[in-house]
């Protein structure tokens, strides 16, 4: 039951969650049909799974072309999407974690102490270092490339004339949006033995984290095992690791759930012209 409400949540997270890109995109000087904008962001996420990562982007911007936007302003979009997104993220966590910051800082240094018994702790901050260095070495030019990417689609936007107003709207939505995303993990509680062992804002927080660190992480496609083994670390004052895994496993599962029933949806109910009115009608 635990699991089935959560899949819910989740696929109602899923529905709404595009309208953040619709709100930028009249941010940008671009206001566009609800249902259409939404229906774009939902197909062309489905095919951010395919092999090179830039599908998603790539059939965003050009299906963005029948809801009348061109196709530079629609790339330049979203990554305003993204930074949008990024930067609501980063508002959820700092808040939750602020809040619980003696909790955590507690569990994570008694972890500490217990695992090296007080003795080499420095030995680990070396470790944890070099293994930073080592990634960030390796993964210098994939990182550098993406980066000279964001750059020359930031670029498409120099004429663009922003209207703040939408844009504040999107990122005071993108905030809810990462509320609601907590909220599925909450319903998983149950499911994992940790009924009203969290707190609502530790969850919202440690999903807002895990995502932040998945995105990141670009070694990982979609940030999978990364932001699972995040959030369950994150939760660790409150759950047992073990328990926490199981939560960000069965978390993944419900999302994926939820993206094959919004694809499904999507396919099922196509917009069509009126040939009377000329408007768009939902079949």
């Amino acid at each position: 039951m635990s699991f089935a409400i959560a899949a819910v949540v989740a696929i109602v997270y899923r529905l709404v969650n595009p309208y953040g890109w619709t709100l930028v995109l009249a941010g940008l000087g671009y206001p566009t049909s609800t249902v259409e904008s939404v229906r774009i962001w939902l197909l062309s996420e489905s095919n951010r799974w395919l092999p090179g990562g830039i599908w998603g982007y790539a059939t965003r911007a050009v299906q963005a072309k029948r809801i009348g936007v061109p196709i530079n302003v629609a790339s330049g979009s979203m990554l305003v999407e993204l930074l949008i997104t990024l930067s609501a993220a980063i508002v959820v966590s700092l808040l939750g974690l602020l809040f619980h910051f003696k909790r955590f800082s507690s569990t994570f240094r008694e972890l500490f102490s217990r695992r090296m018994d007080g003795d080499a702790s420095w030995v680990v901050a070396v470790c944890m270092l070099v293994v930073c260095f080592g990634l960030v070495f390796v993964t210098r030019r994939k990182f550098s490339k993406k980066l000279d990417g964001l750059v020359k689609r930031f670029q498409l936007l120099n004429s663009v004339h922003f209207r703040w107003r939408p844009l504040i709207s999107a990122m005071g939505y993108m905030v809810l949006m990462a509320g609601l995303n907590g909220c599925v993990n909450l319903s998983l509680l149950p499911a994992v033995g940790g009924e009203d062992s969290v707190p609502v804002l530790v969850m919202i927080a440690a999903t807002a984290t895990a995502w932040i660190v998945g995105f990141l992480a670009f070694f990982s496609p979609g940030g999978i095992l990364v932001r699972e083994a995040t959030l369950a670390a994150l939760l660790l004052p409150w759950l047992a690791y073990e328990a926490g895994i199981t939560l960000a496993v069965l978390s993944r599962v419900a999302q994926l759930m939820a993206e094959v029933v919004c694809i499904a949806l999507v396919l099922l109910f196509k917009p069509t012209r009126s040939p009377a009115s000329g408007g768009l009608e939902t079949t």
